[in-house]
């Protein structure tokens, strides 16, 4: 039986990637608020030295989600030494040994900028769909998710500011926009079962958004499904 090899990434300075990393096996990245801290901490350093940036984040138990712009060094610079380095400090302070993490992160090129809006909207509705937060304003005070800095009841020097709250409010109305908008809102009723009349104040869109789900590009699709 002969073996794929794996492809390549698109690394190129510039490039938007949604990132996934997740535990081998689905097991708990994150123990403790420690754990995430210093999960956090780390990645801010590594951003800050590659000239990178970051629009959205959320922290899960077992997975993390990262909207990402490659800077000068590439994707590769930044998560390598972020994963490598958590998986080091998980272990001794567990005292387990192995891999931590699942095969190496996942990464999907959303090579439509139009959509940025729609995908940190997206990202950080993660903790809602997870129940870890009930709703959208406790996620407004939630500190696992990058939401609570735009929204300004949290601080974090290194998240890109460029996305403020009141364009999350209403947004575009361009043709591509408004198609990933309805599908995110759909999405949302159908997988995080909220409120329709909550997740369009969150999208800045009509109710009626919800009643078709439009045709995506591949990439967006690829995206949904790594959310």
């Amino acid at each position: 039986m002969s073996i794929m090899p794996r492809r390549p990434r698109l690394d190129i300075s510039g490039a938007l990637h949604q990132i996934m990393v997740r535990g081998v096996d689905r097991v708990d990245i994150f123990l403790d608020d420690e754990d995430r801290h210093g999960f956090l901490k780390k990645l801010g350093e590594l951003i800050v030295n590659s000239k990178s940036q970051v629009y959205a984040w959320t922290l899960m138990t077992n997975h993390v989600h990262i909207l990402y712009k490659s800077g000068e060094k590439g994707i590769s610079y930044v998560m390598r030494r972020l994963l490598t380095w958590f998986a080091i400090y998980f272990n001794r302070r567990y005292k387990r040994s192995g891999h931590l993490f699942e095969n190496r992160y996942k990464s999907i090129l959303c090579e439509e900028e139009q959509y940025l809006l729609e995908l940190v909207r997206y990202i950080h509705l993660n903790p809602v769909r997870a129940g870890l937060v009930s709703t959208l304003r406790e996620l407004d005070r939630y500190p696992w998710c990058g939401h609570a800095v735009l929204v300004g009841s949290m601080s974090m020097g290194w998240m890109a500011r460029s996305v403020s709250i009141k364009e999350l409010q209403t947004g575009s109305r361009r043709r591509g926009v408004s198609e990933a908008r309805a599908v995110i809102s759909f999405r949302s009723i159908e997988e995080l079962g909220l409120a329709t009349a909550e997740i369009a104040r969150s999208l800045g869109v009509a109710t009626s958004g919800y009643l078709v789900q439009p045709k995506l590009s591949k990439w967006l699709i690829e995206f949904l499904k790594g959310g």
